[in-house]
C-alpha cells in the first residue's frame, strides 16, 4: 500500500516483480538517475517554423486567407470554373 510518505514498510511485491541482483531505486527522488531521452520538441519547433515562414510567403503572394487562425488557400480557377480551358 502506498502512503504520502512512501511505500509501506511492510509490503512485499508479488513474487517474481523484482529479481534477486536487482538494483534497488533509491529511497529519494533527487538520487533517481534520470536517462536523457532525444527530445522530439527540437523537431517540432523547426518544423512549424518551416511551415510558418512557408505559409507567410503565400500569404504575401496572395494566395492565402486567414479565417480565425486557420489559413485557406484560395485557387482563382476553382471560384471561377467558367474561366478554366
Amino acid at each position: 500500500m502506498l502512503t504520502r510518505g512512501g511505500p509501506d514498510a511492510g509490503h512485499q511485491p508479488p513474487a517474481g516483480l523484482i529479481t534477486p541482483g536487482t538494483p534497488a531505486l533509491p529511497a529519494e527522488p533527487g538520487e533517481w538517475d534520470i536517462p536523457r531521452i532525444p527530445l522530439r520538441y527540437d523537431r517540432a519547433v523547426i518544423a512549424s517554423t518551416v511551415l510558418m515562414n512557408q505559409l507567410r510567403t503565400v500569404h504575401r503572394a496572395g494566395r492565402a486567407r486567414y479565417y480565425d487562425g486557420v489559413v485557406v488557400v484560395v485557387h482563382q480557377q476553382a471560384a471561377m470554373p467558367e474561366q478554366l480551358p
